[in-house]
């Protein structure tokens, strides 16, 4: 399969104007500890209203800035940390101007003058410092698209006089410079950002947007010196009367996105502390990077459960994913039940279309492998929780991705593997005591402002007993809202915490016990839940002879679980129908909180909540299954309440979950989990004595090897399927796969066994009176007949089986009826009947809800106005069937897809072409 191109860009003759945005956080620079900051930077510059391209400096080096600021950029925005101070020769590490030698090497400094540098980072992380000076030479030099606007949103970059950043910037002859008096927070760059960019792409000159902007912080809070945030800007320079556009326009902001792809995003607390090699959360991630900076190809960070690897893996592929042109893509082992090589592999379904799920094991692996050893397409692929991962494929193929694409795994167990292994040990004290600060103010804002020398011992003694772990020191934090600081650290002193099962006794105890119940409830879910599920397993039996006490509070116990930090809360955005934007929580277990809540509900508590979960994804399966997103949501908690059911030998949930699921996955390109889940529910008809469920499981394979194109392997099913109905006696049985056989012997061009096996299966259904049967078979006749072309004969079988649904009042039918005379007109040259036909049968579809039946027709209409010369409308009508294929995640995208970038091309197709298109799309 060939790589896929790189989404397009707008041409940069299209833009107004272009903004180089640098935002930098280097690991070993205290002053700036949230190097989180940078992913809400980005995220607030990306949602600016006016027609700009902001293109972010990638990594954030001096030789990338170097190359990238010669494409010619009319604004400069540097983010990060700005300083007056001596620069070290040896490390490159900011002094203050009275330092005589460096904090971080001890090189002697009392030889270098003190001037204004800018932090950018090196390669692996660690800053490497620029003077004003180097700055203003970079921008000066580039030919013809001078810049006009530098933006510093760094501290200290107006402070030093006429040896400032802002000052060397404007006298080295840069016309614009936005400096900074104090020190600024992202919220404060942000909140003036927007509006500044809003004011230049509406054609007002620099000076005025700068004067407009500034009144959008007069409420954020004063400095801490007491200056007011509109106060703290300050902007210089002769060409402060420029223009970027010079007229008032219109448009969205230009991002080119990241290819990221599930990496989840969390806060990163920690500190550099300077060694061989370097401690602290940021060495660790500084170590993280150098390892696969440096060519490594497997990278493993291990740990016990809750010591932050998730987070160091998720902050090292953000600030890496520069390297990985083909993407960075995120799974996790915890949240995939026996996750195996062909889920691992499914991450690339991103890449190349949905279609990918239906190919086997070694062809996916054999395709991922192509893609991973391309230099233009090299990818990093993020491995969490790998210790549940039995499957030994898994790290065979890990351990043999191809250079210059790499794997980062976390584990809690040592992995006997190849590559880099970095051990996650326990927080440092200071890190410590700066987790529980943040998590304090989290509950309680401005929590610590004036900490005395016992308050800090207290968090000392906290995080020391607590062994620097995490999760337990931020449940602890959590407990700011009720408790005062040395109950707590009482608390959490007399407390055991060496074994998991009584690591969080000292926050866990004191829960209220419906705050409890709730608590070893959620752990049940394989996954994250919405609030309506927690409620159901709060509030409802769910199954006979369940008398689980409800809980009435359950709404403000979930509200206290999520404070208290036992239960988290996930974000997620998705479309509703109308395309608008919608966000809602969904609420979390750490897979080590679910560990610790199933041991303290005890064994037979937890076979009752496993039980519990299992019937509401039932439910939720039955009442939702023709609702695909709907079943998408809850993918990993229904098959997990599946994969309980068999466990437990419950089968008559098994056959029913099954029944509700089958199809979902097979439409969204399960096909592998279909196939599991299909035998599960022979295993289960077998044990029920269903002998018609056991072949229906069979026909229902046979249609999964038909689909994916194991011709041998489909026919011989259906053969043992129709082998069981004959001799149960089951004729609608035997008839459905008398007509699968039929399909398959057209398909490989037996056509007289085709027509003698639906004229069978015709006449089986006529005897047993089952008109929609009849109405199929007519159909698939029909089909044959317009194959041969024998059209008078498709016309009159089509009409029948148009009238038989007509009848019975089977809108689904009436549409497929109405749909293949459509198609039978459209090959006979009467394109107005054609289109008649297909308006009416999209009618019908549109009013059922059948959006794959409404996506169908439009694709054939497509088709038929591409040969009509009509190439405008043929692209408005694939661009909707594409965009209603997407919807349904179905393997008809990508050949959408493939049509309309050919539309789009006005390429000239063959006469041949036609013929090929409806057969990819699976339109006859």
């Amino acid at each position: 399969m060939a790589t896929p191109p790189p989404p397009a860009q707008p041409s940069t003759e299209e833009l107004p104007f272009r903004v180089l945005v640098i935002i930098s956080r280097p690991l070993d620079e205290s002053e700036l500890p949230n190097i989180a900051d940078q992913w809400a930077l980005y995220s607030g510059l990306s949602a600016v209203k006016t027609p700009a391209r902001l293109d972010f400096l990638r990594p954030p080096t001096i030789e990338q800035l170097r190359t990238e600021i010669l494409g010619g950029y009319d604004v400069v925005h540097f983010d990060g940390h700005g300083s007056f101070g001596r620069r070290c020769p040896s490390c490159s590490g900011l002094n203050p101007p009275e330092g005589k030698k460096c904090g971080r090497c001890n090189a002697v400094l009392e030889y270098e003058e003190a001037g204004g540098y800018l932090a950018f980072e090196g390669e692996d992380g660690t800053v490497d410092s620029l003077a004003a000076e180097d700055l203003a030479g970079m921008i000066n030099a580039v030919p013809g698209r001078p810049t006009k606007l530098v933006i510093l949103s760094a501290c200290e970059s107006a402070k030093g006089g006429d040896a400032s950043l802002l000052a060397v910037l404007t006298r080295e002859g840069v016309p614009a410079v936005m400096g900074m008096r104090e020190p600024v927070p992202v919220e404060l760059t942000v909140a003036l950002s927007r509006p500044l960019y809003a004011y230049l792409g509406a054609g007002n000159n620099i000076k005025e947007a700068f004067d407009q902007a500034r009144p959008s912080l007069a409420k954020l809070p004063k400095s801490e010196e007491g200056t007011p945030a509109e106060e703290i800007p300050i902007l210089e320079g002769d060409g402060t009367g420029a223009r970027i556009v010079d007229r008032p326009m219109r448009g969205e902001v230009v991002v080119e996105r990241e290819r990221i792809f599930g990496v989840p995003e969390y806060d990163f607390v920690g500190e550099f502390i300077r060694g061989d090699p370097p401690r602290g959360r940021k060495g660790l991630l500084a170590r993280t990077v150098r390892a696969l900076n440096g060519g490594e190809r497997l990278v493993v960070l291990t740990g016990q459960g809750g010591i932050g690897k998730s987070v160091l893996g998720a902050e090292a592929a953000r600030r890496i994913a520069w390297r990985y042109p083909g993407g960075v893509f995120w799974r996790s082992g915890a949240e995939i039940e026996n996750m195996s090589l062909n889920e691992l592999l499914d991450a690339f379904v991103n890449v190349f279309g949905y279609e990918f799920r239906t190919r086997l094991v070694d062809e996916k692996r054999d395709i991922v492998l192509g893609y991973l050893r391309d230099l233009g397409t090299a990818s990093l692929i993020v491995v969490d929780n790998a210790e549940t991962i039995k499957d030994p494929a898994v790290f065979r193929f890990l351990e043999g991705i191809p250079r210059p694409s790499a794997a980062l795994v976390t584990s809690r167990e040592a992995l006997e593997r190849e590559g880099t292994h970095i051990d996650i040990d326990e927080m440092e004290p200071l890190e410590a005591t700066r987790l529980f600060i943040v998590e304090a103010r989290r509950r309680k804002p401005g929590w610590g402002e004036k900490l005395t020398s016992s308050d800090l011992k207290a968090m000392r003694d906290i995080s020391g007993h607590l062994d620097g772990h995490p999760l337990a020191i931020k449940l602890a934090a959590a407990m700011v809202g009720s408790d005062s600081l040395a109950t707590i650290c009482q608390r959490v002193l007399a407390a055991p915490h060496k074994e998991v099962s009584t690591r969080f006794d000292f926050s866990y105890n004191p829960l209220p016990e419906g705050e409890k119940e709730l608590l070893h409830r959620m752990a049940a879910f394989a996954s994250s839940a919405t609030e309506v599920v927690i409620e159901m397993t709060s509030t409802l039996p769910l199954f006979e002879g369940d008398a689980t006490a409800a809980l009435p509070q359950w709404r403000d116990d979930l509200t206290e679980l999520v404070r208290k930090s036992f239960v988290d809360t996930v974000p997620v955005t998705a479309f509703d129908d109308s395309g608008d934007e919608v966000t809602w929580q969904r609420y979390r277990l750490h897979s080590l909180m679910r560990q610790y809540a199933s041991g303290k509900a005890g064994e037979g508590a937890m076979k009752i909540h496993l039980r519990r979960a299992a019937n509401i994804f039932l439910a939720y399966a039955t009442l939702f299954e023709e609702d695909y997103n709907a079943l998408q949501a809850e993918h990993e908690n229904i098959l997990a309440g599946l994969d309980w059911a068999y466990a437990a030998k419950e089968w008559e949930m098994v056959r029913s979950l099954v029944s509700a699921t089958e199809f979902y996955l097979r439409t969204r390109g399960y096909w592998n989990e279909d196939k599991i889940r299909l035998k599960q529910a022979m295993k289960a008809c077998e044990s029920l004595g269903d002998k018609a469920g056991v072949a229906i499981s069979l026909h229902q394979l046979g249609i999964l090897a038909q689909d994916t194109g194991d011709i041998d392997e489909a026919r011989r099913l259906y053969g043992d399927s129709l082998k069981i109905a004959q001799e149960l006696g089951y004729k609608s049985g035997v008839a459905k796969s008398l007509g699968q056989l039929g399909m398959l012997a057209q398909d490989t061009g037996d056509i007289d066994e085709a027509r003698r096996l639906y004229s069978d299966s015709l006449k089986t259904f006529q005897e047993l009176g089952d008109k929609d049967g009849v109405a199929k078979s007519l159909g698939q006749l029909g089909m044959l007949a317009q194959g041969t072309g024998d059209i008078i004969e498709a016309r009159r079988l089509y009409a029948e089986s148009l009238k038989i649904a007509q009848d019975l009042g089977d809108k689904s039918g009436i549409a497929s009826s109405l749909h293949q005379l459509g198609m039978l007109a459209q090959d006979t040259g009467d394109i107005d009947e054609a289109r008649r036909l297909y308006a009416e049968s999209m009618k019908i579809a549109q009013e059922m809800g059948d959006k794959d039946g409404v996506a169908i027709t439009l694709a054939n209409s497509s088709i038929l106005e591409e040969g009509e010369g009509n190439l405008d409308q043929a692209l408005d009508l694939i661009r909707m069937a594409e965009k209603l294929f997407l919807e349904l995640g179905s393997p008809k995208a990508t050949q959408a897809r493939q049509i309309r970038e050919r539309l789009e091309q006005k390429a000239q197709d063959k006469p041949s072409s036609f013929g090929r298109i409806k057969r990819w799309l699976g339109l006859g």
